[in-house]
């Protein structure tokens, strides 16, 4: 179902020493700019990992022009910010062109910029540019269910520069991308073992650096892992 315009999905909070809230999930402002289509629900997936492994995802740039090459074609990561319990990774991309397309056009790129708030929150805002420029956010909630189990609920929205009845069919085509993106990680997710200090080498990205914000969503007396959680 579409989300209307300035409704927010409803947010769980969970603490185990039964804590309040240290800080806000901020509104996205794409929910209230008529300039951006109401949200649409893109996909719900049951996976078997940690829901740290999801923003983990974000970082590992070496895998996404192997294993998500229909879509990305090079990528570059520019830097973090991080402030709190929030992140941004900056990162540029070089798609894929196949088929028609090239027709028209030889190169397509642009930024995305990868939020997380919190374990538990993620937006991923792209820019796409070609002989035109369109603007994507994909919203993306990541909720563990049991001690095996997370699942992630995410939705969609564009900006409305080519209209909107377009602007919709091409909504739904990148949801349908966004969905064999992420089926392409489940297996990854679901068989990974967690090293606590991985070989990593130069175009990992900055994994060790999310780790290490990542703890703070942990009790001082856990060890920080998702193998012993």
């Amino acid at each position: 179902m579409d989300h209307q315009r300035g409704e927010r999905p409803d947010l769980l909070y969970h603490d185990a020493q039964g804590g309040q809230p240290a800080w806000d999930v901020p509104e996205m402002p794409e929910y209230r700019d008529p300039r951006w289509l109401p949200f649409s629900f893109a996909h719900r997936w049951k996976i078997r990992t940690h829901v740290q492994e999801f923003g983990e995802n974000g970082m590992d740039i070496g895998h996404f022009p192997y294993l998500h090459n229909q879509q990305t074609a090079t990528v570059e990561s520019r830097g973090l910010e991080m402030s709190g319990p929030f992140l941004i990774h900056h990162l540029f991309q070089h798609y894929s062109v196949f088929g028609l397309v090239k027709r028209f056009t030889t190169e397509v790129c642009g930024p995305l910029d990868v939020y997380l708030y919190g374990l538990g929150f993620a937006v991923n805002r792209a820019v796409i540019q070609t002989k035109i420029q369109m603007r994507y956010a994909f919203a993306f909630f990541f909720t563990p269910i049991d001690e095996e189990y997370s699942e992630i609920y995410s939705m969609l929205t564009m900006e409305k520069t080519l209209g909107r009845t377009l602007s919709y069919l091409l909504v739904r085509k990148a949801i349908r991308e966004g969905g064999v993106t992420i089926d392409q990680d489940v297996p990854i997710w679901e068989n990974k073992l967690f090293r606590p200090q991985p070989k990593l080498c130069e175009g990992d990205g900055p994994i060790m650096t999310y780790r290490r914000w990542a703890a703070q969503f942990y009790p001082k007396e856990v060890s920080c892992t998702p193998a012993s959680l």
